[in-house]
């Protein structure tokens, strides 16, 4: 039973190549977070702004896939308004 609702798409190159860039960006964020906060914690509250950020990235990369797949079968306006924001 194959229903086309849920069939597998194709997600071009380009989206996932931007996708992995966000998710370079997510672990370079996380990475640099861990770097200020260091061993005796003097950025606390920087270190926490990065993470936010890297969730920020992982939450475009998911964007960034559900246009793709949503293409041509649903509005994907929001999502690129999104996306410029």
């Amino acid at each position: 039973m194959n229903d086309p609702n849920t069939s597998n798409r194709k997600i071009s190159s380009v989206s996932l190549k931007q996708r992995d860039a966000c998710l370079d960006h997510a672990h370079n964020l996380i990475f640099a977070a861990r770097r200020v906060l260091g061993e005796d914690s003097a950025y606390p509250n920087i270190s926490y702004h990065l993470g936010v950020l890297a969730l920020e990235e992982l939450g475009k990369a998911g964007l960034i896939i559900l246009r793709a797949m949503a293409e041509g079968h649903r509005d994907t306006r929001w999502i690129d308004k999104r996306l410029d924001d």
